[in-house]
């Protein structure tokens, strides 16, 4: 299973894309949602960090990945009011990411290149199903140690 995380308010996401990047590109400037995408921050992270030492790889992603969305990550990755341990947990499941990244960069980089697009499918199945919702809500693709889907940020999920 890749190491994604997804933070989405419903979890059946992760389908196939049909329509063109301009299509989706459309759809979204007509949707009330907004999807924030760490694709970029993600390509960036391994760019600098493949073959350093844990400890550099660990410098690199707390600079380009975490710090510009420390919010994020505090109240829905590591669940910092509701985990005393988080700490540990985060070196932990890092270690164990980065290891893995070698190989599986280029399948987690196409979640992130494929996430936009699948997000809008799936909403505008739902909307289809239920035509009165209204999607007024953030969704963000994250890079993390864990699949851990969460949708609020009073997420009641540690890490």
């Amino acid at each position: 299973m890749e190491k994604l995380i997804a933070l989405i308010l419903f979890m059946s996401l992760f389908g196939c894309s049909t329509l063109s990047r301009t299509q989706k590109a459309q759809e979204h400037d007509k949707a009330n949602y907004q999807v924030i995408n760490l694709g970029k921050e993600f390509e960036v992270f391994w760019e600098k960090a493949q073959g350093k030492s844990f400890e550099a790889q660990l410098k690199i992603w707390d600079e380009i990945v975490e710090a510009p969305h420390q919010d994020v990550y505090d109240t829905l990755v590591y669940s910092k009011a509701y985990s005393k341990d988080w700490q540990e947990k985060k070196i932990k499941r890092l270690k164990e990411y980065f290891a893995d990244l070698p190989q599986k960069y280029e399948a987690n980089k196409r979640l992130f290149d494929t996430f936009e697009n699948t997000v809008a499918e799936q909403i505008e199945k739902f909307s289809r199903k239920f035509p009165d919702s209204k999607f007024t809500l953030k969704i963000y693709a994250v890079p993390g140690a864990t699949f851990n889907g969460k949708s609020s940020r009073l997420s009641l999920f540690p890490l």
